[in-house]
């Protein structure tokens, strides 16, 4: 202990810590020795050392907390108390021991993700004991996703892709789309199908969505019918009688002419009346043995004699 006393009559007790160095505070007041004292604590004491026109203890140490934005996102940081606006100013210097709210606030189509950096950073919180350097992560915020449904239907066959892909029915015939999306749905028949119409939800019709909910789009597909040819069956000769056919539609003595799809193989059976014998077929080429493929028309004669 020092007692010193200062021109007003004042005595001040300037305490030398142990395990801290001295900082000389020069004294300009005649008669007063300097008193020494790295740190002196109360308030009081300071101004008895103006008065008494002793110079004030050294000024706190600063330590310089500093922010980073990172990520797809982006966004901007402030503090509390205030120095940091991060987008326009990342760095502000602190006394020793100040304890620094940050506040992340994403822009407009961004999320806060979390505070990386220094250990005492994790919750935005921090103590400026020394240097700091906290980042912010920001990311985008995904677009809501909306699911595109596609069915087939009808008599023939076909299968649907899309444009952006995502579609292939078939073998998948459901996709998430981002909301907004424009899908392009087109439609491939098989072999012997034709493509109708778009049915389903009201923006089907044209094949052409756009992915503002979910919504389901059915392709009809019908088969295309083969070409179909005309069997004409006459009888001639003496005698009588009728011709039939398998499959049916001939019934010759009836009904002579028949419609049958391409490459149908058809059987004639001819059967005189009584008193009357069948003689044979005559016609286009393939009617000599009754047995008739439909590649044409085609038109044959049963011969019968009394």
């Amino acid at each position: 202990m020092k007692h010193k006393t200062g021109a007003h009559g004042l005595t001040v007790r300037a305490c030398a810590e142990t395990n801290r160095p001295f900082q000389k505070l020069p004294c300009r007041t005649t008669g007063v020795r300097s008193v020494g004292c790295h740190a002196v604590k109360h308030a009081l004491v300071w101004q008895l050392l103006a008065i008494v026109g002793c110079g004030s203890p050294g000024a706190p140490p600063q330590f310089t907390l500093t922010v980073t934005n990172a990520g797809g996102g982006t966004g901007t940081v402030t503090s509390a108390p205030a120095g940091i606006d991060c987008g326009a100013d990342c760095n502000e210097s602190y006394s020793a021991n100040t304890t620094v709210s940050l506040t992340a606030a994403p822009a407009a189509g961004s999320q806060f993700d979390g505070w990386t950096g220094d250990a005492d950073c994790t919750d935005g919180v921090v103590d400026t004991t020394a240097d700091r350097a906290c980042t912010a992560t920001f990311s985008i915020i995904p677009p809501p996703q909306f699911t595109l449904t596609v069915n087939t239907a009808g008599t023939g066959g076909g299968t649907v892709t899309s444009t952006p892909a995502g579609i292939d029915c078939g073998l998948d015939c459901n996709e998430a789309y981002a909301e907004n999306t424009h899908v392009n749905l087109t439609a491939t028949p098989t072999a012997g199908s034709h493509f109708e119409r778009w049915t389903g939800d009201a923006d089907c019709a044209d094949g052409a969505v756009t992915m503002s909910a979910d919504i389901a789009c059915t392709a009809t597909f019908s088969a295309i019918p083969p070409p179909q040819f005309t069997l004409t069956v006459t009888t001639a000769g003496t005698g009588s009688g009728t011709v039939t056919s398998t499959p049916a539609g001939i019934d010759c003595g009836i009904d002579c002419d028949g419609i049958y799809d391409e490459n149908t193989p058809v059987n004639l059976t001819a059967t005189p009346a009584a008193g009357s014998q069948f003689d044979g077929w005559a016609g286009d080429s393939d009617c000599t043995d009754g047995a008739v493929t439909m590649s044409a028309d085609i038109a044959c004669t049963a011969t019968f004699s009394a």
